[in-house]
């Protein structure tokens, strides 16, 4: 279908969204996203129709396309080369607090970082101090709180999760030239600097310590690898507590699967249910097999 064509059938679908039919104007909407970001002209001259229901529809399409877009950067941010650590950590918050700003998240995140800059900390102790002083509180990680985990959250309330507080901890240093990393060691994370010798293990109670044989295996954590530990951690909260939404926002997040396409490889009830006659046990296994190809 040409470009032309396309064009005309949308503009003829979006004429139909304000049909007093929810079940239909429902299809339309399905039917318009299936031209994805083609839309996105009609929709943008349709945004101030005096038509309120009109507007409604307009504004939730709009929402969806965003929501995808946003699904598509974050699987591509882990998918690919250096990965800026603020836009991961925003992008994992949007994941959870879809209606959340980008710029507050900037104004925090920088705040934080300008705080620590002024504060002219230069060893893993000063970071210790600082973060006693601002009245941090540091988390054992956990599936039950996905505040832990959102850096909007986190700097709001001064509560995270061990593994988030050390990859900001580390990456304040960094912006200010120390050989600081986010790192794990001993079953828990820290922050890691080899200058130093020191390891400041992200606990409740905040206390350097020497790097001894008991510790000697510390492995440097990338910032990917952060990143969809603590994605990984927001989809399993998102199955405790059976959401199935987030469910599958989140999954195709993780799996890059596209638009409109289910993930199949989780069991029922996360994907559609066995046609009669389908054994689910051998559904789910098939599922394993797909994801393996």
């Amino acid at each position: 279908m040409s470009d032309k064509e396309n064009i005309r059938q949308i503009r003829l679908l979006a004429g139909m969204l304000d049909d007093e039919d929810e079940d239909i104007a429902v299809e339309i909407m399905a039917e318009l996203l299936d031209y994805g970001n083609e839309i996105e002209p009609v929709l943008a001259e349709l945004q101030d129709s005096d038509n309120p229901q009109l507007r409604k529809r307009v504004q939730q399409l709009e929402t969806i396309l965003l929501m995808r877009r946003r699904r598509k950067e974050f699987s591509e941010l882990l998918a690919g080369g250096d990965v800026d650590l603020e836009k991961g950590l925003t992008e994992v918050h949007l994941q959870w607090y879809d209606n959340d700003n980008e710029r507050s998240l900037h104004e925090s995140y920088s705040g934080f970082m300008k705080k620590f800059s002024q504060s002219s900390c230069r060893r893993l102790a000063d970071a210790v101090y600082l973060l006693n002083r601002a009245d941090f509180r540091i988390e054992p990680e956990s599936s039950l709180e996905p505040d832990l985990y959102c850096i909007g959250a986190v700097l709001d309330s001064r509560r995270a999760a061990g593994s988030v507080m050390a990859v900001i901890v580390a990456e304040a240093g960094r912006l200010n030239g120390l050989d600081w990393a986010a790192a794990c060691g001993r079953g828990e994370f820290m922050v890691y600097s080899a200058a130093e010798q020191m390891v400041l293990p992200m606990r409740r109670s905040l206390r350097v310590e020497a790097i001894e044989e008991k510790i000697k295996n510390i492995r440097v954590l990338k910032t990917r690898q952060l990143l969809l530990y603590f994605s990984m951690t927001l989809f399993s909260h998102s199955i405790l507590s059976d959401n199935f939404r987030y469910i599958h926002t989140i999954g195709q997040s993780l799996c890059g699967a596209p638009d409109g396409e289910g993930l199949d490889f989780l069991p029922y009830p996360y994907c559609p249910a066995p046609e009669d006659g389908d054994d689910p046990a051998s559904s789910a296994h098939g599922g394993d097999e797909k994801r393996g190809d």
